[in-house]
Parts: C-alpha cells; structure tokens; sequence
C-alpha cells in the first residue's frame, strides 16, 4: 500500500514539473470568467454598453506598479458588422484581474465576443515570456429588440412633434408680435420724413428744456453768490445771451442792448405775438439795467434788486417756453 501511493506521488509530481516546464518553455492559456456583468443589465441597439469580467489567475498580467491600462482597439482586430468595440481596459483586483469592455452594439440578438489576446495591452506583453501566449474566452450576450418588447411590428404614421402646454400660445403670440412689428417697420418706411420730424422735434425741445433749466439754476446759483454789483449784472447778462442763442439759434452775444428789439422783430419775421412783444420789452428792460449798472460810475442796487431782476427773468424765460411749447 505504501508503494502505490508513493508510486502515486512520484507521477503526480513528475506531471506538475512537466506542466511547469511547458508553461515556461511556451504554452497558450484560455481564461475562463468566473463573472460576467453588463452595465446596463438591458440595452438594445445603439446603447452605449460596459461589460466587465472578472478572472482569478495566478498568472501575472500586470507589472508591479500598474494598476490598470486600456487600449484603444484595431478596427481591423476587433471591428464586427455587429458592434462597435470603443475601448479595453484591465485592471487589477482581488484575486486576479477585471477586463472591461466598452462597446456598441448594432444588431438584436445573440453577440459572439472574438477571442481577446492580453498582449494587445503593451504592459501585459512586457510581462508575459515572449513564448507564452493568455487570452479570454467571453461568454456570449444578448441585445434586446425594442421590436420584441413593444410588440410593434409596423412602423407607425409620422406625427406632430409634441409640444408642452401653452407653447401653442406662445407660437400665436410670436407670431402676432412679429407681424405687429413688420407693420411699423413698413409704416416707418411710408412715412420716414414724418417720424424724423417728429424725432427732429422732440429732440430740439428736449435741448431747449435742458437750456431753460440750466439757466434756471445757474441764475439760483448767481442770486446765492457774495459777488459784487457789476459782478451779477454781468452774469446776469451773460446767462440772459447764452439762454437765447441757443433757444433762437441766433448769436446773440453780437447784438447790443439796443438792438434786440429790432433783432427779435427779425427773427419772427414781423409776426411777433402781442404778449411776447411785452415779453421781450420786459427782457430789455432786464439788460438795461445790467447794462447801468456795469458801465455808470457810482451806480448802487436796491436792497432787494437782484432777487427782483431773477424774479422778472424768470417770469420771461417761462413766457418763452410756454410759447414754444404751443
């Protein structure tokens, strides 16, 4: 009994050292997965689809050091009518190593993986003897038929892309917003000379009403000052010019006291109302007094004189505006 079980380990052994010299001499390993997962567990055709199976090996694939690498496959390689095989990865885990495959499938059905060789991954051909060859026998999988689960086996009619509630609303009111606003554009186009005069005018009334009130606060501004008598008549005087050369759009700073009876009788053409001919006789009588007041020796103002010669100003330059606006 004890010869033949020696005799038992003396074959047993002699096989293990032959198997040993075979795998290092030269040999081709199948790998079998113990787990097969896909990622999603059902896809149908165009899906993007991870699969990932898991062998225990005592080989070693990996150099120390690299937990991972991927490769990007030949088309020539790996191409198939049937799928599209984007990338290969393997990696490293308890027990052996993960190889994942990310693929597209293109056809329903039963999907056969080609045999896949570990020294398409630079690293594992490092590792590997130049005469030792591993692969992976995959199990085969499934691409569900949407055909299949819908029970649909004629295509449908062509139908109206579906809209959210209201958007129907929103279309119809586009709609009437763009017609309303090429309605105006057209009416602009007829009528263009009237809109720019409309515009011309509301644009010069606009500067003349920043006018009026820019004098307005720059005679407040004067009444406030501690200047002296010959001082506020010329500023006076100055604010009066420049507030109707731009309200007339006449140089006014060239016209003498004198003449701006006979300038105003100019610019209207003879056509002065009767309130305004009281208008600028008031305003006249404004500047000649500035103008006594700066050009005659010892010549004094009352107490109350400048509040009283804003005061009669103001009441002109709003006389001028109101006239303007009618």
């Amino acid at each position: 009994m004890k010869k033949l079980l020696c005799m038992l380990f003396a074959v047993g052994m002699i096989g293990y050292v032959f198997s040993v010299d075979a795998e290092q001499s030269g040999s081709v390993t199948r790998l079998t997965p113990v787990s097969a997962v896909l990622i999603p567990k059902e896809f149908f055709v165009g899906d993007d689809v991870e699969y990932r199976c898991t062998f225990q090996t005592t080989l070693r694939l990996l150099p120390d050091g690299i937990g991972n690498v991927a490769v990007q496959p030949d088309i020539a390689v790996f191409g198939a009518e049937n799928m599209t095989i984007r990338q290969i990865q393997l990696q490293q885990v308890a027990g052996g190593y993960e190889l994942c495959i990310f693929f597209t499938p293109w056809q329903a059905g039963q999907i056969v993986f080609p045999e896949i060789t570990f020294d398409i991954f630079p690293a594992v051909s490092e590792t590997l003897r130049p005469d030792t060859t591993v692969s992976a026998l995959l199990p085969a999988i499934t691409v569900s038929s949407l055909v299949e689960k819908l029970q649909e086996t004629e295509l449908r009619p062509p139908s109206a892309p579906v809209l959210l509630p209201g958007t129907i609303y929103i279309v119809y009111i586009c709609v009437i917003c763009g017609l309303l606003v090429l309605l105006g554009i057209i009416m602009v186009c007829i009528r263009f000379r009237r809109v720019m005069l409309f515009f011309h005018n509301l644009a010069v009334r606009f500067k003349h009403f920043r006018n009026y009130r820019q004098t307005l606060c720059r005679l407040k501004k004067l009444l406030g000052s501690d200047c002296s008598h010959k001082e506020f008549a010329a500023g006076m005087e100055m604010a009066v010019r420049e507030y109707l050369q731009i309200r007339f759009s006449y140089p006014f700073f060239t016209v003498t006291t004198a003449e701006l009876m006979g300038t105003f009788d100019a610019i209207f053409a003879g056509a002065l109302p009767s309130d305004q001919q009281e208008n600028i006789e008031s305003l006249w009588g404004i500047l000649y007094r500035c103008d006594v007041i700066r050009f005659s020796p010892g010549t004094e103002m009352e107490p109350d004189e400048r509040k009283e010669l804003v005061t009669r100003l103001q009441q002109c330059l709003r006389r001028f505006e109101k006239e303007g606006q009618e």
